[in-house]
């Protein structure tokens, strides 16, 4: 892997002015001699962005991102730190020759990487020490040997600060030892962050030390397991464990499992299956799947079985399915996580629930048949609803008619109302900087939630939806927009806590489920605000269509006369044609 010269960084960064750089996406003011801007990296309203001429550095004093000009980009690129020094080097013009640019083939290892590679190696070691013997022992309980233990890296980080006075020893400075997180001042001076953890080094996707994991073994710790905090090197949102390890391994089998921890990976890996990988305490996110994809679009998910977990594969899995892949859910009727099951009943259970794993539609009907009551009407048809969102993704028509029967056959109800024809899936791609992201809308409901998450935000979007839609198409919806839309008859804004406490159960039940959804933000921008009514616009006007089109067809087919079955037709495809016009607005 090619470096790029330190004396090249280096030069780059004299030459680029920072505040220019940083003009160069956002809005920059002057304040004396240095600049300040909105923060582009929270929710920000006030200038919280401090820009020094001198220092050539950045800081939000709210979310407390921060760097240099390389680390500015690099945050708001989403880009690595080498492509990151490269556009700056082009938005100054640098005359340099970078060659053909991959990404893959440039790796600048920075100071924070130097003293995290030290930090593995000296973790390592700790493990062996006799403060360590009890992290060893824990592992022998966990029945972790040595051959994981190795594989993966882990290591110990002593109780009393000395992997921070060790890397000075190293000469490694204190600012990038605190940079990489590995220490941080603290008011009884500089400390180890991870101090009298289990270690688990973190990689990127080419294996190089990013961060760390660590796990206490105390019983009374107020967390079991900590991260690296996000930095320029360190993004958990952008981060999947135990990648580089796993990529061969996924090519070859054509599939990866997404497990729920870094203890689930590795009860994989006893188990002979090195094709698995998790995300770091945080839900699924778009970067991470697109990392996967460029593997594999076969994913095989495999959470734990209690409710929790569950419901994390829920959310994975439409996230998942909207971006292209196939997804599969591992058998999993147990309430024990892989790592349990390993140690409880054998690696050949565990191969033998990835072996007998659901489609997609096979784990919603489960899924939804332990949230809803299937002996109660009411209940019975939103359990018919939401199983039928999923079954109308599905491409094949072959397995669409055979979901749709079994779900009639189980249910006694007919759902040929619900029924709607499929579109091509087709991935977005990536939006160019400074647009607003769209959400790839995977079903009414989502559009649906949206809206009234924008409504109870925002009074202009209530007007939006009263003037453009005013209706929803599910009963509990329809009625919590209409509350909304009352409310600000006679209120300004929304008293957010008012007015949940004022709600009937099932408009608290939507509230809550909004929430816990992880694809919709707190304030929906305007943009994925008016898509979601034009979701729904079409969605009811494809409705009324399809009833004016039937209508016709039962008029045409009483008709004798060929001029009047002519004029039918046209009418007809002149129905269609405008629907079609609609959607590709």
């Amino acid at each position: 892997m090619a470096l790029i010269p330190d004396q090249v960084i280096e030069d780059i960064k004299k030459k680029a002015r920072i505040e220019d750089i940083i003009s160069h996406y956002i809005d920059v003011q002057q304040k004396g001699r240095n600049y300040v801007a909105i923060c582009p990296f929270h929710d920000d309203h006030d200038p919280s962005l401090q820009i020094s001429s001198d220092k050539q550095l950045f800081k939000c004093f709210v979310c407390g991102t921060g760097g240099d000009v390389f680390s500015f980009v690099s945050h708001y690129e989403k880009i690595g730190y080498a492509e990151a020094v490269r556009k700056v080097a082009s938005l100054i013009k640098y005359d340099y020759d970078f060659g053909t640019f991959d990404k893959r083939d440039y790796f600048v290892e920075t100071p924070e990487h130097k003293a995290l590679k030290e930090a593995v190696l000296y973790c390592r070691n700790a493990l062996n020490s006799k403060e360590g013997l009890k992290v060893k022992e824990y592992l022998k309980k966990r029945n972790i040997g040595q051959n994981i233990i190795d594989r993966f890296e882990m290591g110990y980080n002593p109780s009393n600060d000395s992997l921070f006075r060790y890397l000075t020893q190293k000469g490694h400075q204190e600012k990038d030892i605190i940079s990489a997180d590995l220490a941080r001042l603290t008011v009884r001076g500089i400390m180890d962050v991870f101090r009298d953890r289990l270690m688990i080094p973190i990689h990127d996707s080419d294996g190089h030390p990013i961060g760390f994991t660590a796990r206490s073994i105390d019983p009374n710790a107020d967390r079991k397991y900590i991260n690296s905090k996000d930095s320029p090197l360190f993004r958990k949102g952008n981060i999947i464990f135990n990648y580089h390890r796993a990529k061969d391994a996924i090519k070859a089998r054509k599939y990866v499992i997404m497990a729920e921890g870094p203890m689930d990976v590795m009860a994989f890996n006893k188990a002979g299956i090195e094709n698995a990988v998790c995300t770091l305490g945080t839900a699924c996110t778009r970067d991470q799947l697109g990392l996967l994809k460029k593997t594999t679009n076969q994913l095989l998910l495999a959470y734990d079985g209690d409710d929790a977990g569950q419901n994390a594969i829920f959310k994975a899995g439409k996230l998942a399915n909207s971006l292209g892949f196939t997804v599969k859910v591992i058998n999993n009727k147990t309430k024990d996580d892989p790592d349990e099951i390993v140690n409880k009943y054998g690696a050949d259970a565990l191969k033998k629930m990835i072996r007998e794993s659901y489609t997609w539609i096979e784990f919603i009907f489960a899924y939804q048949e332990r949230k809803h009551d299937l002996s109660n009407y009411s209940s019975k048809k939103e359990y018919v609803s939401a199983v039928m969102e999923e079954i109308n993704e599905v491409q094949d028509a072959f397995d669409k008619q055979n979901y749709i029967n079994q779900l009639e056959q189980k249910t006694g109800l007919k759902v040929e109302s619900l029924i709607r024809n499929t579109p091509v899936k087709t991935v977005q791609p990536t939006p160019e900087k400074k647009k607003a992201t769209r959400v790839n809308f995977s079903g009414v409901r989502i559009a649906e939630w949206t809206i009234i998450n924008g409504m109870l935000y925002s009074r202009e979007k209530c007007r939006e939806y009263k003037n453009e839609l005013n209706r929803l198409c599910h009963e509990t919806e329809n009625e919590l927009a209409g509350i909304i839309v009352n409310y600000y008859i006679d209120h300004e804004t929304l008293d957010e806590e008012a007015f949940y406490a004022s709600l009937p159960e099932n408009g608290k039940r939507v509230i809550d489920d909004i929430k816990k959804y992880d694809i919709i933000n707190k304030e929906a921008n305007d943009e994925v605000f008016s898509d979601a009514i034009q979701e729904l616009y079409l969605y009811f006007r494809k409705i009324e269509t399809d009833k004016e089109i039937a209508i016709l067809e039962q008029q045409k087919s009483m008709m004798s006369d060929p001029l009047v079955q002519a004029e039918i037709s046209q009418r007809i495809k002149d129905l269609r044609n405008r629907l079609k016009k609609k959607e590709e607005k």
